[in-house]
């Protein structure tokens, strides 16, 4: 299992392969977060990584071709000369090809070894760059609010499939009990999973199946009671000491640290979220990772996040992540042109001085320079963040202008509103 990706030409990459990502709430799947979502059914769930779009996709990349649906952002960042995705560390992964990768480095017919899933939407905060797939908190907003007209990513529902959703979900759990054991890397999202009752369902689940070379990992807002948080932990390290898990590895969604954060990640409690990055630096038995989401919002004091994570790998390693948002189009970077190329190298400066662990990573921040210096500035984009910021402030009775003058600076500079 410590193989590496056989596969070796300008367009193939391993998560076509060996991830797939299922979004129960909706009925889709995916193999990259950046890509196309392929629709299943209460049929064909059983063979969400195999479905014929995820296969022609696996047959163009045998061949040396991109094939598009998404894949050309890795394309891009590659002709810009900097590393993506692909290049970086998604081919020089080890341990999660597929096991009949390795036997048949020409299969496209293979079993998944990363595997994501979303269950429901609920969740206890409304992220500004999110959705109502993935916030119950903004589904209540939208119903109440209306759609918005400058981000229609806020009231996009992509597809409502909750009618299937428990057929969906007891089909999961069917396949889990068959391959499960395949499985090296089960990745839990939503919503907020610790709000959610699959929580304790995949709790049982383990506890009934063991999984003794699975590692789980859970994405989480930490927008949690201290207390609580850390009696779910004890629940997840008795499955680790039992042997029926491998380990845990808590993925904190946090994108920038201090006032900027407490407006992207609308909702949280900062105080708590720190608490609980503690306990996590304190539980033997559970890794943690800062998984950080770069938009115009976060990109100013991303470097403030870099301290913070510098002081707390003190007491134990944390692995520190980032991708830029693609969708809302709005919170994208690269429509700000270079306008953010010096925070970005504020954040360069603290991270290159961390250990060569996030070395690679530090090398997908580099393509992501490039890819700004290379951009243009899209005053439409610039203007619709601006406009749609202004819409949230009526629904939350807020002030972003307030909150976050520095990039409202920016935006009325490239939009021309000097007076606003």
């Amino acid at each position: 299992m410590n193989k590496i990706f056989p596969i070796n030409n300008d367009a193939a990459c391993q998560y076509k392969w060996a991830w797939s990502t299922i979004f129960l709430n909706t009925g889709t799947t995916a193999s990259c977060h950046r890509c196309k979502h392929y629709d299943f059914n209460t049929e064909t769930i059983k063979d969400f990584h195999n479905l014929p779009g995820k296969l022609e996709d696996r047959e163009k990349m045998l061949q040396g071709i991109w094939p598009g649906n998404g894949c050309e952002y890795c394309r891009d960042i590659e002709v810009s000369g900097g590393l993506s995705d692909r290049t970086a560390f998604t081919n020089k992964e080890a341990g999660i090809l597929p096991p009949e990768l390795q036997s048949n480095s020409m299969a496209v017919k293979v079993t998944p070894t990363i595997l994501e899933v979303y269950f429901s939407n609920l969740c206890n905060q409304s992220c500004v760059y999110c959705r109502p797939s993935f916030s119950s908190v903004i589904e209540n907003e939208v119903r109440k609010y209306g759609p918005s007209q400058y981000n229609s990513n806020y009231s996009d529902w992509l597809r409502d499939d909750r009618q299937n959703y428990k057929t969906y979900r007891d089909k999961f759990f069917e396949w889990m009990v068959e391959n499960g054991n395949k499985v090296v890397m089960f990745k839990m999202l939503g919503g907020e999973p610790f709000y959610q009752e699959e929580f304790d369902m995949i709790l049982d689940f383990f506890d009934k199946n063991p999984c003794p070379n699975l590692s789980w990992h859970i994405f989480s807002n930490l927008n949690h009671e201290p207390g609580k948080f850390r009696g779910k932990l004890d629940k997840v390290n008795k499955l680790i000491e039992e042997k029926k898990l491998k380990s845990m590895m808590i993925i904190c969604s946090i994108d920038c640290w201090g006032p900027d954060l407490e407006y992207v990640r609308y909702g949280l409690n900062i105080d708590w979220a720190e608490k609980n990055i503690l306990t996590l630096l304190n539980c033997s038995g559970v890794d943690i990772q800062v998984h950080a989401t770069i938009t115009a919002l976060s990109m100013p004091s991303m470097y403030i996040l870099a301290e913070k994570i510098r002081e707390w790998s003190k007491i134990k390693a944390i692995h520190f992540h980032w991708n830029t948002v693609h969708t809302p189009a709005c919170f994208d970077i690269y429509h700000f042109g270079d306008e953010f190329v010096k925070d970005m190298d504020r954040f360069i400066d603290v991270i290159k001085s961390e250990k060569s662990e996030n070395m690679l990573v530090q090398d997908t921040v580099y393509g992501i320079r490039a890819k700004m210096l290379s951009s243009q500035i899209d005053k439409t984009q610039v203007n619709n963040l601006y406009q749609f910021l202004n819409e949230l402030d009526v629904r939350r009775r807020d002030d972003w202008r307030k909150r976050l003058p520095h990039i409202a600076t920016i935006m009325e500079d490239i939009i021309g509103k000097t007076n606003v």
